[in-house]
């Protein structure tokens, strides 16, 4: 004959047949956190699993789209790239840090600021004179 559980207080009640401690543990400990004995699923530096509700692992995709360098790079095991450097641009083959002004060597003035449309790096330059 098949158990059945009786959960009263939190006390688990056996009837038909005797049950092992751990299967009435087990029993409660569903009817207590239905996160209990749910598996979570394989997270990787890219995909993370912050938590169980109702049974349901709540997971999501790392977003990486916020880029504000272009010399950046993934350390092994992170999913997003750092900045060594800073937020910088690239223009006319030089990397120039944000809010910054140079004069390139073919006289051009460029400068490093963050786009308010899209916020990105974005250099602006203005021709030799």
């Amino acid at each position: 004959m098949r158990a059945v559980a009786l959960v009263f207080f939190g006390l688990a009640v056996y009837y038909r047949g005797l049950v092992a401690a751990e299967d009435a543990d087990e029993a409660v400990g569903k009817l207590l956190d239905p996160c209990l004995g749910v598996t979570k699923p394989e997270e990787t530096p890219c995909y993370v699993c912050t938590k169980c509700v109702a049974g349901v692992w709540n997971c999501s995709s790392v977003d990486c789209s916020d880029k504000q360098c272009v010399d950046g790079y993934t350390p092994p095991g992170q999913c997003c790239a750092v900045c060594p450097n800073g937020p910088n641009c690239k223009t006319h083959g030089a990397t120039i840090p944000l809010d910054k002004t140079v004069t390139l060597p073919d006289g051009y003035t460029c400068r490093c600021a963050r786009d308010e449309d899209n916020d990105q790096m974005m250099a602006m330059c203005t021709p030799p004179r």
